[in-house]
C-alpha cells in the first residue's frame, strides 16, 4: 500500500528503538493511484532523523504532490525521481542514490 496521508510513526520508533531496521514509503503505482504528498515522505523520513532510524524513500507513485503540483508520473520514472529526493539514509547518514534500504522492489 502506498503513502496515503501523513502519519505520526514517532511512537513505534520510540517503543521499538533499536530494532527497527528501515521505515521504507512510496507512492501507489498504476491508474487508479491515490496522491502521494512529498510534504507527508518528508515529515517521515524527519521522524526517521529524530530516532536514528534508516529510511528509504522507494517510488514516487503515480500521483505525486510536490508544494502546489501534482505531477503525473510515468510508472518507469517512479523509482527514480524518488531516487533524486536524495532522502535515503543508513546510521544517519544521507545515502547516493544506491540505499542500504533498498531491496527487490515490490510493485
Amino acid at each position: 500500500m502506498g503513502m496515503l496521508e501523513r502519519i505520526d510513526i514517532r511512537p513505534f520508533l520510540k517503543k521499538y528503538s533499536g530494532q527497527v531496521e528501515c521505515v521504507s514509503v512510496g507512492g501507489e503505482s498504476g491508474p487508479k493511484a491515490r496522491l502521494c504528498d512529498f510534504a507527508w515522505v518528508l515529515d517521515s523520513h524527519m521522524q526517521c532523523v529524530e530516532f536514528g532510524a534508516d529510511f528509504h524513500f522507494h517510488q514516487t507513485g503515480a500521483n505525486f504532490k510536490k508544494g502546489s503540483k501534482v505531477y503525473d508520473i510515468p510508472r518507469d520514472q517512479q523509482h527514480t525521481q524518488a531516487k533524486k529526493a536524495g532522502l535515503d539514509t543508513h546510521d544517519g547518514i544521507l545515502l547516493s542514490c544506491e540505499g542500504y534500504c533498498k531491496k527487490e522492489d515490490a510493485d
